[in-house]
């Protein structure tokens, strides 16, 4: 199977509602998937293949991008950092 991480500043709501659910355990169905993202709480969930990484998203959207980037990103760019990698993306909002 290939990595699959996804970096997103998306807010998610938990615990998860159905559809999201849903839509990660698909995903890690096809893929080892890891999911960078914020949350109203801070939270690691393991699914049977996939990572969701949970940050507790602040009012400083700086401190939000250090979260992201310093703690986050580049330890899992590491994991994920091989012929195996299959997509690393980063969504930005503006």
């Amino acid at each position: 199977m290939k990595n699959v991480l996804f970096i997103a500043p998306t807010t998610y709501k938990l615990p998860l509602d159905k559809n999201m659910r849903k839509k990660f355990e698909y995903l890690s169905e096809i893929s080892n998937l890891n999911v960078i993202a914020f949350a109203n709480e801070k939270k690691e969930m393991n699914l049977e293949n996939a990572n969701l990484y949970f940050f507790k998203k602040t009012k400083s959207r700086f401190y939000n991008y250090l979260k992201i980037w310093g703690f986050a990103v580049n330890p899992l760019m590491k994991k994920c950092n091989s012929p195996d990698t299959l997509i690393s993306t980063y969504k930005e909002i503006s």
